[in-house]
């Protein structure tokens, strides 16, 4: 009789042990991100339930939407507001500028008649 309360006392240490540090519960607004020696397991959701303990770790992510308020930024040196302008005048340039491109700037190999592709072609050369 003695060797089976030996049995038992093992048995429950064992529980007491093992059983708190298994036991998780998620709340409704939470997720569970279950990782086995380091890998991914997967994900848990709301409610209860057990890992293995000493193997798995399980990292809470809150889905919970943060707001916080945000004050108006004032200017300051070096912060250009769209209210502020730039002293430019064009009358100081004696060199006109160049005209403004519009569309996207496209690289030489896109424009097969340019000089750059010229000892490239394999077939007849136009002239």
């Amino acid at each position: 009789m003695s060797g089976a309360v030996v049995v038992v006392v093992i048995i429950i240490l064992l529980l007491l042990i093992f059983l708190p540090p298994s036991l998780k519960v998620i709340k409704e607004w939470e997720r569970g991100v279950v990782f086995r020696l380091g890998r991914l397991v997967g994900t848990k959701g709301p409610g209860f339930f057990a890992i293995l303990p000493y193997f798995d770790r399980m990292i809470k992510v809150d889905l919970r939407v943060v707001t916080m308020d945000v004050r108006a930024r004032t200017s300051s040196p070096g912060i250009m507001s769209r209210s502020a302008s730039m002293p430019w005048s064009t009358s100081e340039s004696s060199t006109p500028r160049p005209p403004l491109i519009k569309g996207p700037r496209l690289h030489p190999r896109h424009f097969p008649d340019s000089p750059d592709h010229s000892s490239k072609r394999s077939g007849p050369v136009r002239t």
